[in-house]
């Protein structure tokens, strides 16, 4: 095969091979790699990127995005400055994009949907300890209770009830959280009454009864079935 006289790219010095042969050596190879590459770097850092014609107030949780003024286009935005907004779901990307691009719409949808979420797993909560509540309540139906007994089941009507009172529901005209409040509040009055009842009995003595000495009968925790079947119906969802 017969050979070309070529010249080296890198280093000019001239030389023998085929007719597609650029480089003399590897080191001259790679020399040639090293200058192409450095010159695209240049190229790059020399472009600035371009830059959306608006102000960005930054990504949340940062101070660039707490400190956003009350002239921004709507005044919901600076409501992401209160800690129930500082959430794993705001740091999503979509998210961050959405409001580095001005798209404030989609920023104040967003975070009424995530309002509205919450408002609902609330509710959900509020069911379920309501529920879980009055299925122990129709579980003593039938038995009786001492005033240890009473006690214990006022004390957890009473926290119950406080939590119960909190249910967004509340809010809404005509809801089932009305029904289920007054339940609470029914439940309480009735352990009360049963409470003034046992300390009303006169105390049993050791030989009388076999009860414990000194304490008096304990007393029968009935609900009628009306009672039992508004309960149950308040139980559905």
């Amino acid at each position: 095969m017969a050979y070309l006289e070529l010249q080296c790219i890198q280093c000019g010095e001239q030389m023998e091979g085929r007719a597609n042969k650029k480089f003399c050596s590897a080191a001259c190879r790679a020399q040639h790699f090293r200058d192409n590459q450095d010159s695209a770097n240049n190229y790059n850092d020399s472009v600035q990127p371009s830059t959306p014609d608006i102000e960005q107030p930054g990504l949340p949780g940062t101070p660039a995005f707490l400190n956003v003024q009350q002239t921004q286009p709507y005044a919901e935005v600076v409501q992401c400055q209160s800690q129930q907004y500082q959430t794993p779901q705001y740091q999503s990307r979509q998210y961050q994009s959405e409001v580095a691009t001005g798209n404030w719409d989609w920023a104040v949808q967003f975070m009424q949907e995530q309002d509205a979420n919450r408002e609902r797993e609330k509710i959900a909560d509020m069911h379920r300890l309501y529920s879980n509540l009055v299925v122990k309540c129709l579980k003593v139906d039938g038995t009786t209770l001492d005033d240890n007994n009473i006690q214990t089941w006022i004390n957890e009507l009473d926290y119950v009830s406080s939590r119960y009172r909190t249910n967004p529901a509340l809010s809404q005209a005509g809801n089932q959280a009305h029904e289920r409040l007054e339940d609470l509040y029914w439940l309480i009055d009735k352990f009360r009454r049963l409470l003034e009842q046992w300390k009303e009995q006169p105390i049993l003595l050791p030989s009388k009864s076999y009860y414990p000495p000194n304490k008096a009968k304990p007393v029968l925790f009935e609900l009628s079935s009306k009672r039992r079947n508004r309960f149950r119906s308040h139980l559905l969802p």
